[in-house]
């Protein structure tokens, strides 16, 4: 499922109409191998590879409520780092063996198009998000 993001100070800094779309991770990957209340996701992009597709990274999290036996009460935090490729329509292509890149939070970049991507931080975890020129 997309989600369409419009971030209203873009909108009024721009001349042109612009559709920012959220990058997700692929629906019907298993990201982790449990889930104790549900899998929490951060996106972060890193780049357009040769294609032209858009690169990222996807942290995926749960944590779980450890056995309650005295001194073991603590819950148990799961996660993992995927690598993943999106089209230019925010379309997740591809959700690949983590590629050890670190994410700058702060990262942007532009194609040769005018689209722009970057990561969004927010509570709670951050986004990739593509900003199309049109």
């Amino acid at each position: 499922m997309k989600t369409l993001v419009f971030v209203m100070s873009l909108l009024l800094s721009s001349p042109v109409y612009a559709a920012t779309i959220g990058l997700n991770p692929q629906p019907d990957v298993a990201l982790l191998r449990v889930s104790c209340g549900g899998i929490h996701t951060s996106t972060f992009v890193t780049g357009f590879n040769q294609a032209g597709a858009i690169t990222g990274e996807v942290y995926a999290w749960t944590r779980c409520e450890g056995p309650r036996r005295v001194g073991s009460d603590r819950p148990q935090l799961y996660f993992s780092w995927h690598s993943v490729v999106w089209d230019l329509n925010g379309t997740p292509l591809a959700t690949l063996p983590y590629d050890g890149m670190t994410p700058n939070p702060n990262f942007t970049a532009k194609d040769g198009n005018g689209d722009t991507i970057y990561t969004v931080v927010i509570p709670g975890g951050n986004f990739g998000v593509l900003e199309t020129s049109s």
